[in-house]
């Protein structure tokens, strides 16, 4: 905290003595008046597309933030971590590289292959399912948008916490394109790129790639092999067809490919006081560093996955028709270790998953009615999943004779079709009032053919059947409906404010390989009330919400013995705020100020905590829920100066985030303490806007932090805390060229 505030004093002492020492060497550019321009613009307009429509992210009656592709470049921002920190009340961590992103408290949690998300992650609006296919998609990116709340009255399914929608440059007629080359510790090396135009009279293209090549973030001391390292390979092609003067038709095909030695478990410490990690028990060696590993062979981490979209969109008259079609394919396959000590005691833990999806939606609306305007839906998802999880170990763990036995498997194919028919429509009761109403029906059905199985007979080869000792084949169908309510006040302009009553579902389902009864669905109710305002002629920014959500049925997972179950825990209920204010207090000069304010609790809930067994069931009421830290502060400010050699920006951002709990039991052990963290900029971009250039430092003072950590199961393995790290400081250069 103490490093935080003399960063933010620093900032602004340097800042208003570069704004007073500076002006003969501003006066020197070759427009005077441009370089003014610049200096007093306002803050600039940001349109968005959440609601299905274009819109003023200031009229729209939403908890939103937007960030421009320019400005995830500036910031260095190339994966979904690097978002959440800049949104409030967004946190994410990543286990066996599925994504858990978490907004205002409700995110992924679940510990098993086959899950899904709360938060509806969509690229170019088709929704991803799987969060182990989020990670690679940020690249050529346009913007993105971060939508707190339940949405089901307008996005495909389970977007019960919010979505994150991800657009990706389209093609345009006129031939663009650029090249960017990044260089870092780590041996970092990126290369990125875009190349587009026109091909054909109607016919435009857009294809773009990148490539990732770092070393580790630590070693596994036990082979020399680096670990948490990153070799990826990404591309993307888009084709637009204009279909005469009112139709068109987007075509777009993207790949990403990952072979390296990421995201494996590392060991963070003893996680019970009743049970010794095994590793101490079998004499094994455990890293003083945590970035560091000890496992006889391991991780190898091999991921692939694609997909293709259709979207056309029509105009029928003064009705908009539009179709998206989607396919995706996703597979990966993990190897890790869950002792890290250096014993083969557990022949290593495989977690792998490949899933086929098909979704298709219909939108038909239409806008600007003197009395409002309307969207109507129906949409359709198929996905088809497979998915396991095994470790052979030693019987020496069960105190029985030594062998290397085929142990644990739990796995099997999970089908799920959904549908949902939903619309929105707005009336203008004056002209500063407007009521919005909304309504989704969904039905979802899920089959399940799943075993389990502990084999401590047979000696472990890879060849060998798995012989389960329980199954099941089972199917459910749910059904929900949700409402939603706004009322849009609007006194006069560059001031807004709305109320909103909302519900959000996410279906029941089964936990793959638990070989267990299907879970209860969600079912979230939101009440918010939110104002959106600009002041100083635009020059200051103040957008403020408030929330309360009741929440029934969660699915939380829990370990039972050595397998995995999900279960419902009785009831919750978060309360909190937001706030982001953005500012140009003096020429020059940007602030930014993001803060979110958490109370999310369990109201009712008990389970059994696999590593205090003695404790017996405890009572979990009044405990946080998982990755819902009480308070996110995000702080930033920059100075730019306009030269008649470029634009020179230099930006700090600073943020403050709370405890985190990993576990619904609020352990100490898996949790990750209050902490700040720092980021550095230095940009440059040429008159012309052709070349660009930075120098970044992100997580300035090499804060250690945990991203994601569990307790593994204590009778077992002696209750280790294993999970991941987030990223220790890296730094680098970039340059980018333009044509």
């Amino acid at each position: 905290m103490r490093l935080t505030k003399r960063l933010v004093f620093l900032s602004i002492y340097c800042l208003g003595i570069l704004d007073g020492g500076l002006g003969t060497l501003r006066a020197s550019a070759a427009d005077p008046s441009d370089s003014e321009a610049k200096a007093n613009a306002s803050l600039e307009e940001v349109v968005v597309t959440a609601e299905k429509r274009s819109s003023n992210v200031q009229t729209t009656p939403l908890a939103i933030s937007a960030l421009r592709g320019e400005d995830l470049e500036a910031r260095q921002i190339n994966d979904i971590g690097g978002l959440a920190q800049a949104v409030p009340n967004v946190d994410f961590g990543q286990s066996t590289g599925n994504a858990r992103i978490s907004i205002r408290g409700i995110g992924y949690d679940q510990l098993t292959v086959g899950s899904e998300a709360r938060v509806a992650y969509h690229l170019d609006g088709i929704y991803l399912s799987r969060p182990a296919s989020v990670l690679g998609t940020y690249f050529d990116v346009d913007r993105i948008e971060v939508v707190s709340g339940p949405q089901g009255t307008l996005y495909g399914r389970n977007a019960t916490a919010g979505a994150v929608n991800v657009l990706t440059r389209n093609p345009t007629g006129a031939f663009e394109g650029y090249v960017d080359v990044a260089l870092g510790n780590y041996d970092e090396n990126r290369v990125a790129g875009a190349i587009g135009g026109a091909i054909a009279n109607g016919v435009d293209e857009r294809f773009a790639f990148q490539t990732v090549s770092r070393s580790g973030y630590g070693k596994n001391i036990t082979t020399g092999v680096d670990v948490d390292d990153q070799h990826t390979v990404a591309f993307r092609n888009k084709v637009d067809f204009k279909l005469g003067d009112y139709a068109h038709l987007l075509v777009s095909g993207d790949y990403m490919q990952e072979n390296d030695h990421a995201d494996g478990f590392h060991y963070l410490g003893a996680g019970s006081p009743y049970f010794t990690p095994l590793g101490f028990v079998y004499g094994g060696t455990y890293p003083s560093n945590p970035r560091d590993t000890a496992n006889p062979l391991w991780p190898d981490n091999h991921r692939k996955f694609y997909g293709f979209s259709a979207d056309f969109h029509a105009a029928l008259g003064a009705v908009d028709f539009q179709s998206i079609s989607g396919y995706r394919y996703s597979n990966y396959r993990l190897l890790t270790d869950i002792l890290g000590a250096g014993i083969p005691v557990v022949d290593g833990y495989t977690q792998g998953e490949t899933s086929d999806q098909f979704s298709q939606e219909f939108r038909i609306s239409q806008s600007n009615l003197s009395w409002g305007d309307w969207l109507l839906g129906a949409y359709y998802f198929h996905e088809h999943t497979n998915g396991f999880t095994e470790f052979p170990f030693n019987r020496e763990v069960l105190r029985l004779p030594s062998l290397l036995v085929q142990g644990y498997f739990a796995g099997g194919e999970l089908n799920t079709d959904a549908y949902a028919a939903f619309g929105q429509s707005s009336y203008h009761i004056t002209d500063e009032t407007t009521a919005v109403f909304g309504f989704r029906y969904s039905a979802e059905k899920k089959h399940v053919i799943d075993v389990l199985a502990n084999d401590v007979s047979r000696s472990y080869s890879a060849s060998n059947l798995v012989i389960p000792n329980v199954t099941q084949d089972d199917s459910h169908t749910w059904y929900s409906a949700t409402p939603k309510a706004t009322l849009e006040y609007q006194p006069r302009d560059h001031l807004f404010l709305y109320a909103t009553y909302s519900q959000g579902f996410k279906s029941g389902g089964y936990n793959l390989g638990g070989v267990q009864p299907a879970f209860a669905p969600e079912k979230l109710t939101d009440y918010e009330v939110g104002t959106k305002a600009e002041w100083l002629q635009g020059r200051l920014r103040t957008n403020v919400s408030a929330f309360y959500y009741d929440y029934n049925n969660l699915q939380v997972s829990e370990v039972v013995g050595t397998a995995v179950q999900t279960v419902n825990a009785a009831r919750a209920n978060v309360k909190g705020m937001e706030a982001q204010i953005t500012a140009i207090p003096v020429k020059n000069v940007r602030v930014e100020l993001n803060v979110g304010l958490l109370n999310a609790k369990y109201d009712q809930f008990l389970a059994k905590d696999s590593s205090r067994l003695p404790l017996g069931t405890l009572n979990l009421a009044g405990n946080q829920l998982t990755q819902a830290p009480r308070y996110t502060v995000d702080i930033a400010a920059q100075y730019t100066w306009n030269e008649s050699i470029g634009d020179v920006t230099v930006r700090g951002e600073s943020r403050l985030i709370d405890r985190v709990y990993f576990t619904p039991f609020s352990t100490a052990a898996a949790s990750q303490p209050g902490h700040d963290t720092e980021n550095m900029f230095l940009s440059y971009e040429a008159p012309s806007g052709t070349w660009t250039g930075s120098v970044y430092v992100r997580n300035l003072t090499n804060e250690t932090t945990i991203g994601y950590a569990l307790v593994a199961s204590g009778t077992f393995v002696g209750a280790p805390v294993i999970g991941t790290l987030d990223p220790p400081r890296t730094f680098g250069v970039e340059a980018r060229y333009r044509f």
